[in-house]
């Protein structure tokens, strides 16, 4: 092979080197051995959509939930079909985006179903910023991550417990034990107050030991968590068995157990109960507070 063959032959592998180095520079896609290109794309009814886009289309977890998902820290369902075989261990993650003011990161874990089907329950023992964004993912065994989709805090569905566990209390202010008595067929004045609760039920006497009972139930009118009642206790014949109300205060019912030759109470330390709403003790509601009524002849 003589010097000009060796040139020629010279020159034509720069050319088949340039056109191959021109091809991979202006992005030309390489084929593979069934002649077509690695990143070839297929057309879909005018359309072009790639194979792998396509493959993942079948292997998306499809949530029940819409989108964003409401999360209510207090308990929130997720569920939904992944793209796995049953028994497979999902971790469904609920999380804060970077730079919330009130961060948070919420995981369960649950095991697939038949046909692919999950569900958890995510709460937060922590309070959490009503709308704030953040998003649920969805995590296979091997830290794969199988689903992301948006997700917003909502406020919490149930009572504040603050206000629901609340219990109704009414306080006897007078007459208190220590006070002197008064005189039979006086009129006796009870003072209450009253907490979460506008109405109250006071009940004078006991059949088996006083032989008399006498029961008035009061609304406070004014809102002023305070109400008056008084018992004529030698004028208890007749529609309201002896019950009178003062200012602010509505007397709603009352009723009066007694023998009916009793004109007048008798000298002695009669109870005096107090319980919320329109019941009285013994009928099913509950004593808040305890005094007595002192009668005497003097």
């Amino acid at each position: 092979m003589n010097q000009k063959q060796l040139g020629v032959i010279a020159v034509s592998l720069l050319v088949v080197v340039g056109i191959g180095l021109f091809g991979v520079v202006a992005g030309v896609p390489l084929l593979d051995d069934s002649g077509d290109s690695e990143n070839s794309e297929s057309s879909n009814g005018g359309e072009t959509t790639s194979g792998d886009e396509s493959t993942a289309a079948d292997e998306t977890v499809v949530f029940d939930q819409e989108t964003p998902i409401e999360i209510d820290p207090t308990g929130t369902v997720i569920s939904g079909t992944a793209p796995v075989e049953q028994d497979v261990e999902l971790e469904v993650i609920a999380q804060s985006r970077a730079g919330a003011d009130v961060p948070y990161f919420l995981i369960e874990s649950t095991t697939v179903g038949e046909d692919g089907t999950f569900s958890v329950e995510m709460t937060s023992a922590n309070e959490l910023e009503a709308g704030a964004d953040g998003a649920v993912q969805v995590l296979a065994e091997d830290e794969e991550s199988l689903a992301e989709v948006n997700a917003t805090i909502v406020e919490s569905s149930e009572e504040d417990e603050s206000d629901s566990s609340a219990d109704p209390q009414v306080a006897i202010d007078s007459p208190a034990p220590e006070d002197e008595p008064i005189d039979t067929g006086e009129t006796a004045e009870i003072t209450l107050s009253l907490a979460d609760t506008d109405s109250a039920t006071v009940t004078l006497g006991a059949l088996e030991e006083q032989n008399v009972r006498f029961s008035a139930t009061v609304t406070d009118e004014d809102d002023s968590g305070e109400a008056t009642v008084r018992f004529d206790t030698g004028g208890f014949v007749g529609a309201d068995n002896g019950f009178s109300s003062g200012d602010g205060t509505a007397l709603e019912e009352t009723t009066g157990e007694y023998d009916e030759d009793l004109e007048e109470i008798d000298e002695g330390v009669y109870d005096l109960v107090v319980s919320p709403g329109d019941d009285p003790y013994y009928d099913g509601s509950f004593a808040t507070d305890r005094s007595v009524v002192k009668l005497s002849d003097s």
